[in-house]
């Protein structure tokens, strides 16, 4: 296994640099948003797991080469987000449209699995056919927002823990593609697809 410090160039282009190893290499957390991590995944503090082996979950190649994507700019809707939102069929928009569940429709669909169509987060709890008990690395988590009886949700994938908190990298996080963490008390479902396998716990022992 390989830890790797990667340059100031950018995170994004520090994301891009895959590595070869056995399943993956670690990078330092000051590049992910400057949080601590700790828990699934992760190689001890301070450094989170990128896997290079990404036949487990094959959806994670994609959502992890966007990170850093931002969603608005100057001009207004980035190239990449109005591609995330064409999965949903929103189409162009320059306004605050929430685009969470369009970034994971869009990871899915290039690595040729099928989403929900929607742009709506809470769409999710029906996806995939296989609810989990537990969280593992790549599945999708769906939290509720605002009132959990209400229609309002969020969406991302799950790559670690902080503390009690999931750790989910998806879109419209801070407008952008980042990590962040989630307080588990707002899980409304963790999905995955039924008769993919399972993967591994990644840490190393």
């Amino acid at each position: 296994m390989k830890t790797w410090t990667p340059d100031r160039r950018g995170r994004r282009q520090c994301l891009r640099r895959l590595v070869t190893g056995t399943t993956g290499y670690w990078i330092h957390s000051s590049f992910i948003e400057g949080l601590r991590l700790h828990g699934f995944g992760l190689a001890g503090e301070g450094e989170l797991f990128l896997p290079t082996d990404f036949g487990p979950y094959p959806w994670m190649e994609f959502a992890l080469r966007e990170y850093g994507i931002r969603g608005i700019s100057r001009r207004g809707r980035t190239v990449n987000v109005v591609a995330y939102l064409k999965a949903t069929g929103v189409g162009r928009s320059s306004d605050e449209t929430a685009w969470c569940s369009a970034f994971v429709n869009w990871c899915m669909l290039m690595a040729s699995f099928p989403g929900t169509g929607k742009a709506n987060a809470r769409s999710w709890l029906e996806w995939g056919g296989a609810s989990l008990d537990f969280p593992v690395y790549g599945c999708v988590v769906v939290l509720w927002r605002g009132s959990q009886g209400g229609a309002l949700g969020h969406v991302g994938f799950f790559v670690g823990m902080q503390g009690d908190n999931l750790l989910l990298l998806g879109g419209n996080q801070g407008n952008a593609v980042s990590v962040r963490p989630y307080s588990k008390e707002r899980v409304l479902g963790l999905r995955w697809l039924e008769g993919f396998p399972l993967p591994e716990d990644d840490r190393p022992a």
